[in-house]
């Protein structure tokens, strides 16, 4: 915990002074600064709230830099090569808190991510759900909504709305209204994107594109097939 040591120093606090306010003897407060112990986790909500600090950055593994890596480090431009350049040579007890944050965002950004699970054909139905090709980003109100994933559009059969290498944000659920953008799964793989329209005896899955024709299915054909409903489209991502 040699962040800790950093703390403290900066902090102004000796080790006898810390060892006082939790409790301790200095000599476990070496232990810890050394590494060769660490606090209960009780202790670590006592140090985080001594030094206003998250318990995960105290407990971070801490390593020194010489003057050689310092300036290495200096000459880099970019965020992204920082980060790079800090998880290839140790985190040093300075650069803590922007590594701690800039992990930190990484991971909320990684929990609003989607995966991409493959193609739907926007003209004849094609395979999809096949693997994770990507990953997109939503709202962590919609995270909090339901469940969602993508699909990159094929074919031109809904242009001009959707046109091929599109990416279609989809809620997974097994109903909809008419008029709503949908994927079906058409069969056992076949997945297509299309616009529903629903009567009293079946449902249309009709293109907006007008040189493709609707198709109807039955009430009957819906369980034959089966027809099921993947997901409403809630959101596009077109490609300029």
């Amino acid at each position: 915990m040699i962040y800790l040591k950093w703390l403290r120093k900066n902090a102004n606090i000796s080790q006898n002074d810390l060892a006082e306010k939790l409790n301790v003897s200095r000599t476990t407060i070496s232990m810890w600064e050394n590494e060769s112990s660490l606090p209960l986790y009780e202790t670590l909500n006592t140090l985080s709230e001594i030094f206003s600090e998250p318990i995960n950055l105290i407990v971070q593994s801490i390593t020194e830099w010489n003057e050689e890596k310092q300036d290495e480090y200096d000459r880099l431009l970019t965020r992204e090569e920082k980060i790079e350049f800090i998880e290839q040579n140790g985190v040093p007890p300075h650069l803590a808190k922007f590594y701690h944050s800039e992990k930190n965002k990484k991971n909320e950004r990684k929990k609003n991510r989607i995966p991409v699970l493959g193609y739907v054909r926007g003209g004849n139905p094609s395979l999809a759900y096949e693997e994770v090709i990507g990953y997109e980003e939503i709202t962590e109100d919609m995270m909090n909504s339901g469940e969602y994933f993508g699909l990159i559009v094929k074919g031109d059969s809904m242009e001009p709305r959707f046109t091929e290498g599109d990416t279609v944000i989809v809620k997974k659920q097994s109903s909809a209204d008419t008029g709503n953008i949908i994927v079906a799964l058409i069969g056992e793989n076949d997945a297509t994107i299309k616009k529903i329209i629903i009567d009293e005896k079946g449902i249309i899955l009709q293109p907006l594109n007008p040189a493709y024709k609707p198709k109807y299915f039955s009430r009957d054909d819906i369980r034959s097939f089966p027809v099921t409903l993947l997901g409403k489209v809630v959101e596009l991502r077109a490609k300029f």
